[in-house]
């Protein structure tokens, strides 16, 4: 699941929802059988067990569903994803980098702007601009 999720992000999308559901149960609650034919389902279905996992995704820049001509990509990286999961250790490491990287260009953003307060240097939207005339 991790390693599916991170390769969802890594093309720019974003999951929306997530969750898994017994495909027997389902199919029994879908056709509306007795308790009698469920029981003796349940049964069965136990050394048959399958999960449907099902992932509602946008595009993270738009949050929109995926564009059709996206969709050959967006299959191809999540069946990558399931047959070579990502080490775990791998994933955390890249994400403890850019975390750090990603700490160090907040701080460079507090001193361009403490530096722009210092030179009283005000920058103004053109929105803005255009209100104030």
């Amino acid at each position: 699941m991790a390693s599916i999720t991170a390769s969802i992000a890594s093309i720019g999308c974003s999951v929306v929802e997530l969750h898994a559901e017994n495909r027997a149960q389902k199919k029994q609650e879908e056709n509306g059988e007795s308790i009698l034919e469920k029981i003796a389902q349940s049964q069965s279905s136990q050394r048959n067990n399958t999960l449907e996992d099902v992932f509602i995704i946008r595009d993270r820049s738009t949050q929109l569903a995926i564009d059709d001509e996206d969709l050959d990509e967006l299959a191809r990286t999540v069946l990558a994803a399931a047959k070579d999961p990502l080490n775990s250790h791998s994933l955390k490491g890249q994400v403890d980098e850019l975390q750090i990287e990603n700490d160090a260009l907040v701080d460079r953003i507090s001193v361009l702007a403490g530096m722009l307060e210092d030179r009283q240097i005000k920058v103004v939207k053109a929105a803005e601009k255009q209100d104030a005339s």
